[in-house]
């Protein structure tokens, strides 16, 4: 099988091949989706395209990354670096209806969200102390 680069950016009014942030990303349960966080459009946003490359629609406006789908493959949690003072925050957004909703708040470094049994338990690495005392 040969391999293929499914998010390679070309400007549409160049015509040149723009290197981007591509990272984390994660298949639907249904293996029909892929999401992924990218810098393409200035921001690092979570994105969704089909299995294929194709249908790439932007899904977050204020910021993400890390993405993992819901078991159900409605919902994405991902983390977002919007809120001033957090060293980013837990955000989950309904892929249906674009709703977006903050689970966690605080100072502490959160990264790695991913959905447990269902779609009502959640974990995450949390960094909430400077233990070396290096900064």
């Amino acid at each position: 099988m040969e391999a293929v680069n499914l998010t390679q950016y070309q400007d549409p009014s160049e015509g040149t091949i723009r290197t981007l942030k591509d990272a984390s990303p994660c298949w639907s349960p249904d293996g029909k989706h892929i999401a992924f966080s990218s810098t393409r459009g200035g921001t690092e946003n979570i994105w969704l395209m089909d299995r294929g490359g194709r249908t790439l629609r932007r899904i977050t406006r204020d910021g993400g990354t890390h993405p993992r789908f819901s078991g159900d493959g409605k919902k994405i949690i991902f983390v977002s670096y919007r809120d001033a003072g957090s060293g980013g925050n837990v955000y989950m957004i309904d892929l249906v209806s674009g709703t977006e909703k903050r689970l966690t708040s605080g100072p502490g470094i959160e990264m790695h969200p991913s959905f447990l049994r269902g779609n009502d338990e959640i974990v995450f690495t949390l960094i909430d102390r400077d233990t070396s005392g290096d900064g």
